[in-house]
């Protein structure tokens, strides 16, 4: 330990943490370095995704992290960051497997909430189109029920994984290799040794079995032979068994298989040989201090020293087989039943061997109480073949109609997503259409407008040039005009010419810097039908005589025709100065304007005016301009 301190110490005063992650669980350091991260990553890149798995609880294993959960989600969660960058989304499907598995064993799931989460998976990786990971989910699935001693359930499980897998065509897939070595085991549990059998041999056809694997098949099924009475046949895969333990020099394996065919030996009467092997198994289990395979073979002897008429060695035997037993009591608290079975029934026949029936009768009465409590353990995993065949029919039937349901749930989205892209082309049509005429609305509505815009312009021009043309003629009419000379006196006279002359000049003026616009706006939509015979009648008109009055009025309703009637129709009848009035402002004329076209004063212009908006109920000649 001070070793390990000063090491550390040295690490963190070189600058230089090389441990991506510690944590202590049972007084053991547990630890995983970037480098060793990577090494692992790459390896995974390798290699078969469906060989990830075995290869990360491999890692986990041999950095004593496979029982610590924080430790095991944090590799998991560096091991996902790695995929991520590297957009590898085959290997991030295993490692959500392995995160899933361990954290349902860590939790101590029920099996409705393992089977749920773990479908969820499955179905996720299918619709991802990743068959071999869904398969390696219902595998894991299988192998959580098996842990948690659900084996009914596990066997239905890794039943419906073998049609999965014939189904999507994964044969080759280590997934299946896994399903099979398990099924074979559980049947092995269920006493169900032909069906056993069959699928252990299947596994052992598949190319991924491991040494180990291959030597714990091979003594199932060499177990399953001898329960039949098979014993050529059982010998035959012990002894491969045999030959794979010397090569991998695995010792515990070797004596268990060495009991193993010390049985078939001994059931065969070839009691030398028989002994032979269980002594060997004796002999290494408490070397190992393996005291349950110990008893297994100290059984095995006895019965065979009894075979051979080797009674006192027998009674040896017996007593250390009691000694054993003692030990198992002490150190491991055994609660099962099977080795004090074997006990009981090796005295029972030793005693009945040697004739000594009271002791027999004692232990043979102990013998069947233990054998009861010994079958009604094993019987709690026992089960019929009709029993399972029935059971896995069902199991395939619920899975069959969950297929079924979600395929129809599939189609039934998929009819939707149709209906709704349809909809919504048919929607986005409508108004795509209804953007294109809007558009083409408004650009006729502003072709429209520069043609009326262009017309308003042109009118207004035309009057412009009419109201010069008529101030010029008042001008005219103004000088040449004795009757209004007469009435007014000779000093007067040279005054007034004066005025006319200046307000003819202020007249010209405002004509020529366009004022007459600031009414053109209320006339615009009324100017758009003017004819070029109106406004040339009022160019020619003198508005000092009556006659052309008449004319200027029928030309002036020619232009706006409803004018006068429109007037009547709000406010009554209407003088013909009022009307007058009213058609010089109407054409734009201010009061000074209106004034030199009838030859009158400013006052009068404004006292008619006065009139005009009492009559009509304003007060204002802006007022006067939204009326007209």
């Amino acid at each position: 330990m001070p070793t390990k301190i000063l090491l550390l110490l040295f690490f963190f005063l070189c600058g230089k943490p090389i441990f991506a992650q510690k944590s202590i669980q049972n007084d053991v350091v547990i630890t995983f370095s970037n480098r060793e991260l990577e090494e692992m990553y790459q390896k995974c890149m390798q290699i078969r995704p469906d060989s990830v798995h075995r290869l990360h609880i491999d890692f986990m294993r041999n950095h004593n992290i496979i029982q610590n959960l924080a430790t095991i989600v944090d590799f998991c969660e560096k091991f996902k960051e790695k995929c991520l960058q590297n957009n590898n989304k085959a290997l991030f499907r295993r490692i959500l497997i392995t995160e899933k598995i361990e954290k349902l064993k860590s939790n101590k799931n029920t099996s409705p909430q393992a089977e749920k989460q773990l479908n969820e998976l499955c179905n996720d990786f299918l619709d991802e189109k990743d068959p071999s990971a869904a398969l390696e989910c219902l595998l894991e699935l299988g192998l959580f029920h098996n842990h948690i001693k659900n084996d009914l359930q596990a066997i239905k499980v890794l039943f419906f994984a073998e049609k999965f897998a014939e189904k999507y065509n994964l044969l080759q897939d280590i997934s299946l290799q896994g399903v099979l070595y398990r099924i074979g085991y559980i049947l092995w549990d269920f006493d169900l040794p032909n069906l056993s059998t069959k699928y252990l041999q299947k596994t052992l056809k598949t190319t991924h079995t491991r040494y180990k694997d291959s030597i714990i098949i091979l003594n199932a099924i060499g177990i399953n032979y001898q329960k039949i009475n098979e014993l050529d046949n059982s010998l035959e895969y012990f002894e491969e068994a045999t030959r794979l333990t010397k090569i991998r020099k695995d010792t515990i394996f070797r004596a268990v298989i060495a009991g193993n065919m010390a049985v078939t030996l001994h059931k065969q009467g070839n009691q030398d040989k028989a002994y032979e092997y269980a002594q060997q198994d004796k002999n290494i289990s408490i070397m190992l201090n393996s005291w349950k395979n110990a008893i297994g073979a100290l059984h095995s002897l006895i019965r065979i020293e009894i075979k051979r008429n080797n009674f006192a060695h027998a009674k040896i035997l017996l007593d250390s087989l009691d000694n054993v037993l003692t030990k198992i009591a002490i150190k491991t608290d055994d609660k099962q039943f099977i080795s004090q079975k074997r006990q009981k029934e090796a005295a029972f026949l030793y005693y009945d061997a040697i004739k000594d029936y009271k002791n027999a009768f004692f232990t043979h009465k102990e013998f069947l109480t233990y054998d009861s409590l010994a079958k009604e353990f094993a019987n709690k995993n026992k089960i019929s073949e009709l029993q399972l065949g029935a059971e896995v029919r069902l199991y395939e039937q619920e899975m069959n109609e969950k297929e079924q349901e979600k395929q129809i749930r599939n189609i039934l989205f998929a009819f939707i997503i149709i209906v709704l892209i349809i909809l919504m082309f048919i929607v986005l049509s409508y108004f795509y259409k209804k953007n294109i005429k809007i558009q083409q609305e408004k650009k006729n509505i502003e072709s429209k407008k520069k043609e009326v815009e262009n017309l308003n312009a042109k009118q207004a021009q035309e009057i412009a040039v009419l109201k010069q043309e008529l101030f010029s003629q008042l001008a005219h009419i103004k000088q040449s005009n004795t009757n209004f000379q007469a009435i007014i006196s000779p000093k007067k006279d040279e005054k007034e010419k004066l005025d006319i002359a200046e307000n003819i000049d202020i007249i010209a003026f405002d004509i020529e810097m366009a004022n007459i616009n600031e009414n053109t706006n209320e006339n615009t939509n009324e100017n758009t039908n003017i004819k070029e015979e109106d406004l040339k009648a009022l160019r020619d008109f003198n508005l000092t005589r009556k006659d052309q009055w008449k004319v200027f009025k029928v030309s002036f309703l020619k232009i706006y025709p409803d004018f006068e009637t429109k007037i009547t129709n709000q406010i009554g009848e209407v003088s013909e100065s009022e009307l007058r009035l009213m058609m010089l402002h109407k054409l734009g004329l201010n009061t000074k304007e209106i004034a030199q076209m009838l030859l009158i004063s400013l006052d009068g212009v404004k006292k008619g005016k006065y009139r005009l908006y009492k009559k009509i109920g304003i007060s204002s000649g802006e007022e006067l301009n939204n009326f007209l």
